[in-house]
């Protein structure tokens, strides 16, 4: 599932969403901005998902959320994304509803209509 298609899914949910091409661009992009949730694909091009979570946390970014995005391999509860200082999860591939509620429980005041 590429970025394209879950910043399309993510828009009819309502939310507003400014996708990056790398983990280094999303970096620039925190350090100037504040986000409600930071979505992070684990096999990001140049730096992994976990790298870029790692940085972040380091950081003084402003971010409500941070979620990982996956299609490796993971335990049910995700607990190694958690380690990693996730707040959540969501496993690809994934059905619309699923992801749905996943965004809903962790930003349910800025998005999917509420």
């Amino acid at each position: 599932m590429n970025r394209e298609l879950v910043k399309d899914i993510l828009e009819t949910f309502n939310c507003v969403v400014t996708g990056v091409e790398d983990a280094f661009a999303a970096l620039e992009l925190l350090e100037k901005n504040a986000y409600d949730l930071v979505l992070i694909d684990i096999n990001l091009p140049k730096m992994n998902g976990v790298e870029l979570a790692q940085r972040i946390l380091d950081s003084d970014f402003k971010y409500g959320k941070m979620v990982a995005l996956t299609a490796n391999e993971c335990t049910p509860d995700g607990r190694q994304f958690q380690d990693a200082g996730f707040d959540d999860f969501i496993q690809k591939p994934f059905q619309i509803n699923d992801f749905r509620k996943k965004i809903e429980d962790n930003i349910p005041e800025h998005c999917a209509g509420h």
